[in-house]
């Protein structure tokens, strides 16, 4: 099943949320925020989409984190191969025909906040509005 251009744009502005942080000063990351959270809950048509399009648009850092997580998914953990690469050795794949695995994905009951566990040993945070996560499909 392929989405449409209005349930992308969706999904790009549920998966931005937690990054928002590190791409943004923190005034715009809490600004952009809020206006995420009042158009996912105004539904998934083509206003909406044209509108959070227009807000990624804004700022240089969103559109591109935008641009690369249409293109490739969510973000993948930065601290995965960290130790590798400090010992300077390099990248083996694994053996065999590997698969993506998509992370399991959390969402709130209230403002739509998504967030996706990269690793089995962190703990989904408190969404922004304080409410528990909670797990989702992974799509």
């Amino acid at each position: 099943m392929t989405e449409n251009r209005e349930e992308l744009w969706a999904r790009a502005a549920h998966a931005v949320r937690p990054y928002l942080n590190d791409l943004l000063s923190t005034e715009d990351a809490e600004s952009v925020g809020r206006r995420l959270a009042l158009l996912l809950v105004r539904g998934h048509d083509r206003a909406v989409a044209d509108d959070i399009k227009a807000l990624f648009d804004t700022f240089p850092e969103l559109r591109d984190w935008v641009a690369d997580f249409l293109e490739s998914g969510p973000p993948p953990d930065p601290g995965r191969d960290r130790d590798r690469q400090e010992r300077h050795l390099p990248y083996l794949p694994p053996p065999g025909y590997g698969m993506a695995l998509q992370p399991p994905k959390y969402r709130c009951p209230n403002d739509g906040y998504v967030w996706y566990q990269r690793s089995a040993s962190i703990d989904p945070p408190r969404c922004p509005c304080g409410a528990e996560l909670e797990r989702a499909d992974s799509t």
